[in-house]
């Protein structure tokens, strides 16, 4: 390869991270026809090195999310044995089916995907969720003790028992209601 095409694949990969970790979805969706119908690379190839690349970027997306509490873990546990089950018979699989297939299979998913998250344009985001652990970058300040010494400290005290607890979002906010049940 030459190195227009590294720095080429690597714009799209950077890419490819940052809608995926956004949308929430694998950056396969971007990787794999870049490779395939940019830079002429086997659909077999592709598709194994844009799973290598998605463990990269789901692991980082991850560790951010589960920081910020923005993860259902029970969920995310019972999705993560459901779908490291369906990989490795879908690489099995992969693995012997034609070229032909994989292209119709991944513009059939592509498609799909498309019309229902452009069937979702418009909807509103309730405010629980989009205040969940955001809150400084929404305006809104971290959930803190008054009365206590804790209250000086940069993390939430969530051990400590003495004082009560001011919120500088709403009173109904998630982080607000978590806080106060934990004391």
């Amino acid at each position: 390869m030459t190195p227009q095409a590294d720095l080429g694949i690597f714009a799209i990969s950077v890419a490819a991270g940052l809608i995926g970790a956004l949308a929430g979805v694998g950056g396969g969706i971007l990787v794999i026809p870049a490779l395939t119908f940019g830079f002429g690379v086997d659909i077999h190839l592709a598709a194994g090195a844009s799973i290598v690349s998605v463990i990269a970027t789901s692991s980082g997306a991850a560790a951010a999310y589960v920081r910020d509490r923005m993860t259902d873990m029970r969920v995310g546990m019972f999705l993560e044995l459901a779908t490291t089950t369906g990989a490795v018979c879908g690489a099995l699989l992969a693995a012997v089916a034609s070229p032909a297939f994989l292209y119709l299979l991944l513009g059939a998913v592509l498609l799909l995907s498309a019309a229902s998250q452009a069937g979702r344009m418009g909807e509103e985001v309730p405010p629980e969720v989009t205040r969940r652990r955001w809150p400084l970058a929404f305006g809104w300040s971290r959930p803190t003790r008054t009365g206590s010494s804790a209250a000086r400290s940069p993390t939430l005290p969530a051990t400590s028992r003495s004082g009560s607890f001011s919120c500088g979002s709403p009173a109904s906010s998630p982080v607000c209601l978590e806080s106060a049940q934990e004391s």
